[in-house]
């Protein structure tokens, strides 16, 4: 069966941007007094939206709403402007969605980044090599819930069991399959996938290489 979608993360996979979030979390707790945030921290708090990022950074004692919301705030302006600093493609990856064009997959991205930045870095990075790309949204459950995923399929015009996910594992797709920017690896031994293996929740799962 031909794959006609490919739907990736962003942060992590296509995009190095540790670099960039690093700096502009630091920029928002220094302004307020909090200590710098390395990039292993940031490395360590990511995957689950700016604004648990940005909670995450600011010291518990001071850990308001409040402090969050000015934080987050500070971040997101810094980073509008900054965003492209040090953030770069990982090695090889153009070539992979090159690639996926060439042989008529549709690709989106689907990420936990705000949307206007997630839109704003695959417009300069990646072009028309990505059709269509969500980023967090009001009112619509950031992934692993599976909204999103359904949701940019149907615009993908993808059906299950043509599409391929990377990175964001869910049920109910017939068919999963990883690339990974920092090296392919077999995502068959991972813990989650053999959870929804066992229970019938994916019915195919193959390796993109």
């Amino acid at each position: 069966m031909k794959m006609t979608t490919a739907i990736f993360d962003l942060d992590g996979t296509l995009l190095n941007s540790l670099g960039d979030l690093c700096d502009s979390v630091t920029y928002a707790v220094e302004k307020h007094g909090f200590p710098p945030v390395s990039m292993e921290q940031t490395r360590i708090r990511i995957g689950n939206g700016v604004r648990k990022l940005v909670e995450r950074s600011i010291p518990e004692e001071s850990r308001t709403d409040e402090m969050i919301d000015i934080c987050l705030a500070d971040f997101r302006a810094f980073y509008g402007e900054h965003m492209m600093n040090r953030t770069h493609p990982y090695e090889g990856i153009v070539s992979v969605l090159e690639t996926l064009k060439e042989n008529g997959v549709t690709v989106g991205v689907l990420s936990n980044k705000y949307d206007s930045a997630a839109k704003a870095l695959i417009e300069h990075y990646f072009g028309d090599l990505v059709c269509i790309t969500y980023g967090e949204r009001p009112n619509i459950p950031r992934k692993p819930d599976p909204t999103s995923v359904l949701q940019l399929l149907d615009e993908l015009g993808g059906a299950g069991e043509s599409a391929a996910l990377e990175q964001g594992f869910f049920g109910g797709v017939d068919f999963i399959a990883s690339v990974h920017a920092s090296g392919l690896e077999d995502v068959r031994r991972r813990p989650q996938v053999q959870y929804l293996l066992q229970r019938g929740m994916i019915k195919h799962l193959v390796l993109l290489q």
